[in-house]
């Protein structure tokens, strides 16, 4: 029985170029790997959304590319994702970026009136003019604060050892639970 499914995580063929050494930066196979990070985002929200109305709803959807912020999380929830897996992210930032993913999530949900994650999954709303009359409001709002001269500071806290080592028992006993009684 299957109880959940991991999309996407990368698309291959990629070649990234180092131009200082005037080589591929991986070693492997000439070069040629699995294209991730922000690059596939859409692809991944795309893959999610569909494995979402294609799947039971007992179907656990993991999304995966692209995740960089509580935004992208956000976003992943709203086409059906009910976890997500960070790579590029966490190679850039290093575990520090969880704790800042987790804060913007719940900013965001703050903001949008959620009060927990399950509220979010898969409520991806069909396109509106008033939709997206709204978001070109919101854009311009922002826009004219930058301007101004607000500044936005992305919350980031340095997670300690212990922290780490919590949140991998949390998941491990999430996972065994999950298992254990068929969720």
């Amino acid at each position: 029985m299957v109880r959940y499914v991991v999309c996407i995580n990368t698309i291959g063929n990629a070649l990234a170029v180092d131009d200082v050494s005037e080589s591929p930066f991986i070693a492997s196979n000439n070069g040629l790997a699995g294209l991730s990070g922000p690059a596939v985002k859409y692809t991944a929200l795309a893959n999610v959304r569909q494995m979402r109305q294609q799947l039971k709803p007992e179907i656990d959807i993991i999304g995966v590319g692209g995740i960089e912020s509580g935004t992208d999380v956000f976003n992943m929830l709203l086409c059906g994702a009910s976890a997500v897996q960070v790579g590029t992210c966490h190679w850039k930032e290093g575990p520090k970026c969880f704790d800042r993913i987790c804060d913007e999530l719940k900013e965001v949900m703050s903001k949008k009136g959620y009060s927990d994650i399950k509220s979010v999954i898969g409520k991806l709303k069909s396109w509106s003019k008033e939709g997206a009359a709204k978001s070109r409001a919101s854009k311009k709002e922002v826009e004219g604060e930058m301007k101004s001269g607000s500044t936005y500071v992305a919350k980031q806290r340095d997670m300690d050892p212990s922290r780490i080592l919590n949140i991998v028992l949390i998941v491990v006993l999430a996972v065994l639970l999950a298992e254990r009684f068929g969720v």
